[in-house]
């Protein structure tokens, strides 16, 4: 599951690239056939919700006999204040003879907003691989962040692990 965490902090680092310029998310779909061998789709739709849901529908199916897979997408959380924000969905799957699945969310405040770009902790929101604790599943997704060249600067800069 760590490198499935690995996947979808790198994807989740672009797709912070991304929204940091106050660009609206298309979302994503990465997976990797192989180890280490990963592919993008952007799930292009003048219906955010067709694309989301075409997403869906191939991390059920795994039409490409994907390792594992991740989709990214805009959407909305309630932050512990009771504070409404931005948030990037990330649904990861891990397939194959022990598979399991996790949903990350990662606030952030809108580039448009008057104090700027800022992002959030991550949470987990869902962990259904019981061999894998919350704490490492986060340690491996941070990896995958820092591997994204262009992106992990930008996160750096903008994160606020207190937030």
């Amino acid at each position: 599951m760590n490198d499935t965490a690995m996947l979808a902090g790198y994807f989740a680092a672009h797709a912070v690239w991304s929204v940091s310029g106050g660009e609206t998310m298309i979302p994503l779909l990465a997976f990797e056939k192989f180890i280490g061998m990963r592919e993008l789709t952007r799930l292009e739709n003048p219906d955010a919700g067709e694309a989301v849901k075409a997403g869906h529908e191939w991390l059920q199916s795994n039409p490409d006999a994907a390792l594992r897979a991740v989709l990214i997408f805009d959407g909305y959380v309630t932050r512990e204040s009771g504070e409404k924000a931005d948030a990037l969905i990330i649904q990861a799957r891990l397939y194959g003879k022990e598979p399991g699945s996790f949903t990350m969310t990662v606030p952030y405040r809108n580039a448009r907003h008057e104090k700027g770009f800022l992002i959030f902790r991550p949470s987990v929101e869902q962990l259904s691989d019981a061999q894998t604790s919350i704490a490492d599943l986060s340690q491996a997704f941070f990896r995958g962040v820092n591997q994204h060249r262009q992106a992990a600067p930008v996160w750096a800069r903008h994160f606020d692990p207190q937030a």
